[in-house]
């Protein structure tokens, strides 16, 4: 008969490991040691302290090695001489509660770190993995790595385009502003080319893969994300910079209290007080508390270190196509040509009614602004669309031409000075517009609708923030146009910008910045913004875009800038609650060291008053879940 696991050792299996086991087991022994203390039974008392000494150790002692190697030193180095000159000496009870603490604040830690993963996994699972592939007149599924260089792809309206490839069948407009910052969609037709991880946005396209899954641009792009990720210098713990001065501190003054006491059990307390508690666990529970409150608010922090270094920011860098913007048309505003006699309520009617049988991203942001103004539409007649350019149909008894510049004026209509100067001015300046034409033969154009990529209207209050708390430069850096990037610069207040950025040179920039005016966070939305989030101290990304995701220490899905600020004054209120207990406890401990020093205290009573000033340092930190600051 074969062994069937149940629900309950499904969960063992894939919940419990060393960071939460330690505790626990230290939490056992330590009942364990007091009951049979209390039964006069010490041989078997000391037994057990001493097992569960040695086998709680040896995994917290493996991790603090692999740190050491790598050139990280952190306060629990204290923690393990005292669990080890505990054992030496036979205070185990001494040793038994330093182990509980020490682990405890490893577990709080470990906690925290998967609760983040778990929450950007789950964000992460909706990314499609799987590519339709046509072969004959049949359509397969196939996951992305099994895409091969002219296999062809049916990419639906709506999807993200699995490979790089040509398009050999249909016409779409595609958003490329993850990969390239162009903030208005891209017209595909037949022999043009497409990339990877750019979003098919109206009709169905049939592509001819050009590359596989591994050699396309975004996995070039990935792979810019590794390399950043593996030349960026580690987080230090906010505990751990404290960490050489005040082991050295414990070591002269445990060493000096033997000496001068000719007794190893005063060297011994004053290492049991010493045992940093209060910093092992002051920083973890705030943090912990502070992702859990920034979880709720709709931000996912995947590290406490993040979390910590985020406050310190000196340099904030922004992307603009769905950071600072939108990242999709909206009409700017409506304008009636002179001579021209219609209202603009029913300028709009018309112009939407038209549009309203149209893929195009533009029609679909028209017609949202007429039903949005309470206009009703009408069904036009005689309905024609040319993919791309614009349409013509009929609405009462009239004519209508609607579409591009050079759509309207190929088909005949009578353009003034006056138009042809403000379409020239509107190119200089990077923006869009549609225009609408009255009658059959030279028809007459009556007006334009304007669009842009709206900035959000949070952009300008998140900055003021950002300066008020000590950020010293807001840069913009894009893969858009000079003209456009320096619109929004202008209209946000950032003096600094750089535009027509590569991936690559984003990266290059983030660097620079590292050594002009450190530390920088990134914050972007965008396929292409991925190695730059990877390369920066702290990289935020806005909404959830697969390499965007993996590459940033922050995650905002709901893609509102707001949270930046909100995460940003997290940060810095939790540092500080987090400052504020390693204060307390390493007055407290400093204290206790010195009547330690002198004989005033043995180590089990050092220990009771130790955990005394742990009680207050969690509180402390518990602030940060009540408090409404």
């Amino acid at each position: 008969m074969g062994f069937k696991r149940g629900k309950v050792m499904d969960y063992v299996l894939e919940n419990v490991n060393t960071y939460n086991a330690v505790p626990i087991f230290a939490a056992i022994g330590l009942i364990a040691y007091a009951a049979m203390s209390f039964m006069k039974n010490s041989i078997l008392a000391n037994q057990i302290a001493i097992g569960v000494l040695i086998i709680g150790t040896i995994p917290i002692l493996g991790r603090m090695l692999k740190k050491i190697f790598s050139g990280q030193f952190g306060v629990d180095i204290i923690a393990i001489f005292a669990i080890a000159f505990s054992l030496i000496l036979g205070q185990n009870f001494a040793g038994l509660i330093i182990l509980l603490m020490l682990s405890g604040g490893e577990a709080l830690e470990y906690y925290a770190l998967r609760r983040a993963r778990s929450d950007l996994t789950k964000l992460l699972e909706s990314v499609p993995k799987i590519a339709h592939i046509k072969k004959g007149e049949k359509i397969f599924d196939i996951p992305l790595n099994k895409i091969r260089v002219g296999d062809i792809l049916v990419v639906k309206a709506g999807e993200i385009i699995p490979a790089d490839g040509v398009v050999v069948r249909g016409s779409s407009f595609v958003n490329e502003s993850m990969i390239t910052g162009e903030s208005m969609p891209v017209e595909k037709n037949i022999s043009n080319q497409v990339y990877s991880g750019t979003v098919n946005s109206s009709n169905v396209l049939e592509i001819r893969a050009i590359r596989s899954s591994r050699e396309s641009e975004y996995e070039r792009i990935v792979a810019l994300v590794r390399e950043a990720q593996e030349s960026r210098a580690p987080i230090v713990r906010l505990a751990d910079r404290y960490s050489i001065g005040f082991i050295a501190l414990t070591a002269i003054m445990a060493v000096g209290a033997w000496m001068i006491t000719k007794n190893p059990i005063t060297a011994l307390a004053v290492l049991v007080v010493a045992t940093p508690c209060p910093l092992i666990l002051a920083t973890p529970i705030a943090i912990v508390s502070g992702m859990g409150r920034a979880a709720k608010n709709g931000i996912i922090i995947k590290s406490g270190g993040a979390l910590e270094k985020l406050g310190t920011i000196k340099t904030f860098v922004f992307d603009k196509t769905g950071t600072i913007t939108l990242g999709t048309p909206t009409v700017r505003s409506i304008r009636i040509f002179s001579g021209s006699k219609i209202e603009k309520k029913e300028f709009v009617k018309i112009a939407a009614s038209l549009d309203q049988l149209s893929a195009h991203p533009l029609a679909k942001s028209l017609v949202q602004y007429a039903l949005g103004n309470g206009i009703n539409l009408e069904y036009p007649s005689e309905y024609h669309e040319k993919f791309g350019e614009g349409v013509f149909g009929q609405i009462g008894k009239d004519n209508y031409l609607l579409g591009s510049f050079s759509f309207i004026s190929r088909k005949g209509a009578r353009i003034s000075n006056e138009i042809e100067k403000m379409h020239e001015s509107l190119l200089t300046r990077g923006e869009t517009a549609i225009y609408l034409a009255r009658g059959k033969n030279k028809p007459k154009i009556i007006g334009a609708v304007y669009f842009e990529d709206a900035i959000k209207p949070e952009t300008k209050k998140v900055f003021k923030l950002l300066e008020e708390n000590g950020v010293d430069r807001t840069i913009l850096l894009t893969g858009d146009r000079k003209n456009v990037a320096e619109m929004v610069a202008r209209e946000t207040g950032i003096e600094e910008v750089f535009f027509e950025a590569t991936p690559g040179e984003k990266v290059r920039k983030i660097k620079s910045l590292q050594r002009e005016n450190p530390p920088v966070a990134m914050v972007g939305d965008g396929i292409n913004d991925a190695p730059a989030l990877a390369q920066s101290d702290v990289g935020i990304t806005m909404g959830a875009m697969t390499a965007s995701a993996e590459a940033g220490d922050i995650v905002i899905p709901q893609n509102n800038l707001t949270k930046v600020g909100e995460a940003f004054s997290l940060s810095q209120r939790v540092v500080g609650v987090a400052k504020g207990g390693i204060f307390i406890g390493m007055s407290g401990s400093l204290a206790m060291m010195v009547a330690a020093s002198f004989g005033y205290l043995s180590p089990v009573t050092g220990a009771i008053l130790q955990e005394g000033l742990d009680v207050i340092v969690i509180m402390n930190a518990l602030r940060i879940i009540f408090d409404r600051k």
